[in-house]
């Protein structure tokens, strides 16, 4: 599964989040791609929407085409994952420290996973 943002304008990918195909006895993993401008100062945040405090990971690393953070996904956040299906967002602060978010949906969530988990 795979959810792109891109500046409007431009048909580069702005950011990327990734949840591969779950491999039975290892943890389900959420990766997420942002540009290289960003502060390790702060985790990047996987925000659900309403009152719910997130998902937070560390970055992982940087290359040239950006960064990564990594998210291992527990039985009961991929639970509330499958109920959502409105608007959430990733958050990260920048090298100057200012707060970007970048729209993630999670429409057609749980109809993806259960597929990616079938086959």
């Amino acid at each position: 599964m795979v959810q792109v943002a891109q500046v409007q304008g431009n048909n580069l990918p702005f950011s990327r989040v990734t949840l591969a195909r779950p491999e039975k006895g290892q943890a389900v993993k959420l990766v997420v791609q942002v540009p290289v401008n960003i502060s390790f100062s702060a985790n990047l945040r996987i925000l659900l929407g309403g009152s719910d405090q997130g998902l937070n990971a560390p970055f992982a690393r940087c290359v040239p085409a950006g960064c990564f953070a990594e998210f291992a996904l527990t039985e009961e956040t991929i639970k509330k994952l499958h109920a959502s299906s409105g608007a959430g967002k990733v958050s990260f602060l920048d090298a100057s420290g200012h707060d970007i978010d970048i729209p993630l949906s999670f429409k057609g969530f749980a109809g993806a996973f259960d597929a990616l988990a079938k086959e």
